[in-house]
């Protein structure tokens, strides 16, 4: 494993850490500068942009999809009563589309 911040190697007590060793959640270490006597932390962690980020349909549609489809139909809307997942995703929908029609059989 190699530091981000000062591409040296990550060692305890003279022992170069692996990746196996990261499962014991050592996520940072303090790195002395090479001018003076000052230490900082550094994070031995970085963001990863190779990998697919995935979401929910209704979230990608929400984001990116604005106006997108002329209707949504919505039926049994009766059940999506109150602050849920499927009430929050009939919201979405009815933002990204330009009409809606919804049915309901409650009674």
């Amino acid at each position: 494993m190699i530091n981000p911040d000062t591409a040296s190697p990550v060692e305890t007590d003279g022992t170069r850490l692996t990746v196996i060793d990261f499962d014991k959640k050592r996520l940072h270490e303090f790195v002395e500068g090479q001018k003076g006597g000052t230490t900082k932390y550094s994070a031995l962690w970085e963001a990863d942009r190779s990998k697919i980020i995935r979401m929910a349909p209704i979230e990608y549609m929400g984001r990116y999809m604005p106006e997108w489809w002329d209707y949504a139909i919505a039926d049994e809307i009766h059940q999506l009563a109150g602050d849920t997942a499927q009430g929050n995703a009939l919201g979405v929908l009815n933002r990204v589309s330009r009409g809606r029609v919804c049915c309901s059989g409650g009674t």
